[in-house]
């Protein structure tokens, strides 16, 4: 965890300081952002390149003239003073603290429940379990949230530790999601220590999650905290780093490495390894933090504190409205005089009995089966479908006759549409591809698509949308909105939008499978008339491995998520749809059970392939 080590100010010579200039370059989601943060204020220089103030509290922006890049615990502060020290030439890292929980935070007593065991060299600080669903998403989505709303340059990964602490494949799993969630917010990602976790990223070939490993006590460690006391580490320990830092320059990853040492032979001898290596360094006399804070070579003076900002005008209350007189009773209404009755009338002759209607074209049926998913199947001969009511498919498959004769057969067919993504076996594949944003984790023959850009919106609803309305098909089952969820940008979100507004022309309903951050706002902003139906797939089951079809229960968290999410849905208006994977019989009738309690259409399939009937 090496939390100790986050108490400090890194202080560095000249040659360190030149060595540190940079921001990590971006991974394959955010190279045009990220590619602006590296290039502004390159004029501005500063005494010290890094400084880690964290766990010291809220200090006064002039304090840190001195630094140009600064990590900051970003709840200390507000989004104008980031702005400030942006346009000043800093750039801010956000602690991100993914592993450990500390007493003093306020949410401690929230998520206290989801710790493991006390960190053995601080008693104020606990392992967390990030496993938990729970956890996790107030990582992502609130504490990574607020320093994106901020404005951070970048995040700074901290006690990633917790799997080395723990080494099991479902604490890699849950350091592996709140990653993957934070590539949403475009922002470089640099992770301190975790060096077990760091090791398996690279096995496992997901360095594409981070920019930077930042690595400690390589070549010193610190024999006395309080004293800065350091030594220098042993031979064979300085020959494994070495080993793990030249393994993730080859593997082209930004590296650091943070030191601490008063000798001038040994700082000569790390800073000579590190400039042949290429790596960025800095070496430490001090370990304390709170001694450098204010070291400047002349006193600064006492800031002023900045003015409060005044309060916006309390709105005057509107007048109480007068209270409307009490409507008067109205007359008792005088019964209206009973209507003379009418003359009898006279039976009129006996019609001829009109010749017997022919049957509909389209009978009553009865289906076994609301609903069915079976947009991996190729074309399939219509009495295939007979058990179920709703279909849902790949309609390229089909002719307007074969949907017609669907129709015909009682059916429902819904049109597989996928906005936010494409695969490599489209015929357009190369039309498009020049808009992807990244490979799809698990589906290796897709890649998220960029929704924002106006000739895929243009594509998406006046060409394949209205390829699917002129075969006259009764809803679209919209796929890969979870876009917005992968990247979480504005243009994102208003490109999703356009593209459902495009879509009302055709008058056809429509579904939004999974895609639950982007129907929340949907809901939040009142815009759900947008959309007519949600499909959410796992709400009660998950997939353990894509390719051999294996599945497992959901996670209780996740569960309760997902039924509040699909349950707020039908509060709202909106029909709901569930879509699950497991062969296991208890779980189906869990499954069936809740459905028919809440009077939700669902579909159970055995495969994650969805090409079975069953």
């Amino acid at each position: 965890m090496n939390k100790r080590n986050l108490m400090f100010v890194l202080v560095a010579s000249v040659t360190a300081v030149n060595t540190m200039a940079y921001m990590p370059n971006s991974n394959v989601y955010a190279k045009e952002e990220v590619s602006i943060v590296q290039e502004k204020n390159q004029s501005q220089t500063f005494k010290k390149q890094l400084g880690i103030f964290i766990g010291v509290g809220k200090q006064n922006i002039e304090k840190f003239n001195n630094y140009k890049t600064l990590v900051l615990d970003i709840s200390d502060y507000s989004k104008s003073e980031i702005k400030k020290l942006q346009e000043k030439g800093h750039v801010v890292y956000g602690y991100l603290n993914v592993g450990t929980l500390e007493k003093y935070r306020s949410y401690y007593k929230d998520y206290k429940k989801y710790s493991l065991d006390e960190c053995s060299e601080y008693d104020d600080e606990y392992w967390m379990d990030v496993t938990r669903s729970k956890w996790q998403y107030f990582v992502t989505d609130t504490l990574a949230q607020e320093m994106a709303d901020k404005g951070v340059d970048a995040f700074y990964v901290a006690n990633t530790d917790v799997y080395g602490m723990y080494n099991n494949k479902k604490t890699y799993d849950g350091l592996i999601k709140i990653l993957k969630t934070l590539q949403k917010y475009n922002k470089p990602i640099s992770l301190i220590g975790g060096e077990k976790f760091v090791k398996d990223l690279v096995q496992n070939k997901k360095t594409y999650l981070i920019n930077e490993v930042i690595a400690e006590q390589c070549f010193t460690y610190i024999e006395d905290w309080n004293s800065n006391l350091f030594a220098k580490q042993d031979e064979k320990t300085s020959n494994y780093y070495k080993n793990y830092l030249e393994d993730l320059i080859s593997k082209g990853l930004n590296v650091s490495i943070i030191e601490y040492s008063k000798d001038e032979q040994l700082r000569k001898e790390i800073k000579k390894y590190c400039e042949k290596k290429n790596i960025r360094y800095l070496i430490s006399r001090k370990s304390n933090l709170n001694e450098l804070i204010n070291d400047s070579t002349q006193p600064e003076p006492e800031p002023q504190p900045e003015p409060e900002p005044q309060p916006e005008p309390e709105p005057q209350p509107e007048p109480e409205p007068q209270p409307e007189p009490e409507p008067q009773p109205e007359p008792e209404p005088q019964p209206e005089p009973q209507p003379q009755p009418e003359p009898e009338p006279q039976p009129e002759p006996e019609p001829q009995p009109e010749p017997e209607p022919q049957p509909e074209p389209q009978p009553i049926h009865k289906f076994k089966n609301k609903y069915g998913v079976f947009v991996g199947l190729g074309k399939m001969d219509v009495e295939k479908f007979k058990d179920y009511e709703i279909v849902v498919l790949e309609t390229d498959n089909y002719t307007k006759a074969d949907i017609e004769a669907l129709h015909k057969a009682g059916h429902k067919v819904y049109s597989y549409l996928n906005v936010g993504s494409l695969e490599n076996w489209r015929d357009y594949w190369s039309a498009y591809k020049k808009y992807s944003l990244g490979v799809y984790e698990n589906w290796e023959d897709e890649v998220w698509i960029d929704v924002s850009k106006k000739e895929w919106q243009d594509f998406v609803v006046n060409s394949l949308a209205k390829k699917m309305n002129d075969k006259n098909v009764d809803s679209f089952f919209i796929d890969n909105t979870d876009v917005y969820y992968f990247k979480n940008g504005e243009n994102i979100y208003q490109g999703l939008v356009n593209i459902f507004k495009g879509l009302k022309k055709y008058n056809k309903g429509v579904v939004v499978n999974g895609g639950d951050v982007f129907v929340s706002r949907l809901i939040d902003e009142k815009q759900c008339d947008l959309i007519t139906a949600i499909n959410q797939e796992g709400c009660f089951t998950t997939v353990k491995n894509y390719s051999k079809d294996i599945f497992g229960e959901q996670a209780p968290d996740d569960r309760e998520y997902f039924t509040e999410y699909i349950e707020k849905c039908k509060a709202n208006g909106l029909d709901v749809f569930i879509l699950e994977y497991t062969k296991d019989e208890s779980v189906k009738n869990k499954i069936i059970k809740y459905c028919n309690e809440k009077k939700f259409n669902y579909f159970i399939s055995p495969t994650i392939k969805l090409n079975t009937i069953l």
